[in-house]
């Protein structure tokens, strides 16, 4: 493997770099043919406002002329112009060329193929066979694969939307959310496309309760008026680790809380009162802990649990209290409940809830 040490700040050895290409291609015998019809692969995809959507390609075989008919992926068009990587307008493209090329009919994806073809019917031909290859793939009545089929079959899902101003940002975006895993919550992109936020997009997150990103676009005036009057919010952004970031949090909201128990003291029931205006009251003796008012409580009657509530009131010698300690006697009544016997055991416990992050 030949090296060479280059740095494209200082200059340093860029004439060595291309000494040493130019010899590995002639030990490798790497040629092309100039005349035949061009080939080329997509290396990024845009949609730019007034000029549409716009291919980045490098032609690989042949020359590209200006008014070729061609098919990239599932997109087909007319060059109606390339531009060379100095911004220039140009009329032919050899071999090795990186352009920007006008006329394709819609965002290509990079890494797609790129074919010229002999006129306009070959090329919708070549279009149509695709399209409808592609949809036969996508057939949702095909088998899916047990992993698919089963795995977080139970998950609860976030779902997505993302516009992003470059195919090559949107593959990024979608590849780095496929890696964030979860047991209990995953994301689900239902929509990835370039361009600027419309309408439809907003719709759909209306629709669908998706989370809306716009990854170095903007949303159209429509777009923005609708968002606000469906108070969807529109998150932009233009570093992917942000995005990432941001629906981690967005996941995180999903999750159940951690909810931790702890008893805070027991008390049995040694007597029942009847009191006006309170009901029922236990005649309780504290045999373990506090209890307080505000406690969470269980009647526990031969080791198995009654009833779960919230104490109603504290008394200590006819008074209300707003805590009893560990030997004291009280009466306690409980929200919701009076059925209680002697011997019963009222257990007091505090309930805390922790948010989880992804």
């Amino acid at each position: 493997t030949l090296m060479v040490e280059i740095s494209a700040k200082t200059k340093l050895n860029l004439d060595k770099l291309v000494e040493a290409i130019i010899l590995q291609a002639e030990i490798l015998d790497l040629k092309t043919d100039f005349e035949s019809k061009a080939t080329g692969v997509v290396l990024e995809s845009k949609i730019d406002v007034g000029r549409g959507p716009v291919a980045t390609i490098i032609v690989t075989t042949g020359t590209l002329k200006k008014g070729d008919f061609f098919v990239s992926g599932l997109q087909l068009g007319k060059v109606r112009a390339i531009i060379n990587d100095k911004g220039k307008s140009i009329n032919d493209a050899p071999p090795s060329t990186p352009i920007e090329i006008l006329g394709i009919n819609g965002a290509a994806k990079a890494g797609d193929d790129f074919i010229v073809l002999d006129n306009e019917k070959e090329a919708k031909t070549l279009s149509e066979n695709r399209a409808q290859e592609s949809k036969e793939e996508k057939n949702p009545l095909s088998f899916a694969t047990q992993e698919s089929a089963f795995s977080n079959s139970s998950a609860e899902e976030l779902n997505l939307i993302i516009k992003s101003d470059v195919h090559g940002s949107s593959e990024a975006i979608k590849n780095a959310v496929g890696q964030i895993k979860h047991e209990e919550v995953k994301p689900k992109i239902i929509l990835a496309d370039i361009g600027m936020v419309t309408e439809t997009d907003v719709t759909l997150a209306k629709a669908s309760n998706a989370v809306l990103i716009a990854f170095n676009v903007k949303p159209s005036k429509e777009a923005k008026k609708l968002a606000e009057n469906e108070k969807i919010k529109i998150s932009s952004y233009n570093i992917i680790y942000e995005v990432l970031d941001y629906i981690k949090q967005k996941m995180s909201g999903l999750l159940s809380p951690d909810v931790h128990e702890a008893i805070s003291g027991s008390a049995q029931i040694l007597e029942i009162f009847k009191v006006s205006g309170a009901g029922k009251v236990a005649g309780c003796k504290i045999i373990e802990g506090e209890i307080y008012s505000t406690s969470n409580v269980r009647l526990i009657r031969d080791g198995t649990i009654i009833y779960t509530g919230k104490v109603g009131t504290l008394f200590r010698e006819k008074n209300q209290v707003k805590q009893v300690n560990n030997g004291q006697e009280c009466g306690i009544t409980i929200k919701e409940y009076m059925d209680f016997q002697k011997n019963d055991t009222i257990e007091a416990f505090n309930v805390t809830s922790k948010e989880r992050t992804i």
